[in-house]
This record gives C-alpha cells, sequence and structure tokens, in this order.
C-alpha cells in the first residue's frame, strides 16, 4: 500500500534540486537584489522572517555585520510591525 505523505514530503524531495539551482544560477537569480543593494546608501540591514527563515537570519547576522560593516537585526515579522526605525538609511529585506 503506498502512502500519500502530501506536499511537503514532496517539497522535502525537490528541495536538493531547488539548492543546486540556486547556486548554478546565483549570479542571474540575485543580479538585481544586489545592484539594488549596491546603489543604495544603507547604514543597517532588518532581515525579517518567520519561522526556518527567521533562523536563517539569525544565523546570517553576524558574518552580514561583519562583512558589510553594518548593523544587523533579524525579526519576526509580527514584531517587526511595532518596530520604529529611525535611520532612513535603512534596508528591510524579507525571507520566505
Amino acid at each position: 500500500m503506498k502512502r500519500d505523505y502530501g506536499d511537503m514530503y514532496q517539497y522535502i524531495l525537490e528541495s536538493k534540486k531547488a539548492v543546486r539551482n540556486i547556486i548554478s544560477n546565483h549570479e542571474e537569480i540575485f543580479h538585481d537584489a544586489i545592484e539594488y543593494f549596491f546603489n543604495g546608501n544603507y547604514e543597517q540591514i532588518y532581515v525579517i522572517g518567520s519561522g526556518t527563515s527567521y533562523h536563517a537570519a539569525l544565523a546570517a547576522k553576524n558574518l552580514m555585520e561583519k562583512v558589510l560593516q553594518m548593523k544587523v537585526f533579524a525579526s519576526y515579522p509580527i514584531v517587526f510591525k511595532d518596530e520604529r526605525i529611525f535611520n532612513k538609511n535603512t534596508l528591510v529585506m524579507g525571507l520566505f
């Protein structure tokens, strides 16, 4: 008897191929975002995400601060919605 694991199981099976595609095509995929970042005058970054995306933001925070030489904040969307950003040179990135 074949078991139906639903969409999540199919998603897990497709992950390896999806990640390899992102790595192989990273220049094309991220070109516009990188250009947007380097054309801006940012002094700090908020990385917003829920669940795994939030934990990825936390994991990347220290490296981003070191490489970019600016303050990086990781936040859940529900917390960020009430955040007061006093620096107009702030980039807000949403992960999903």
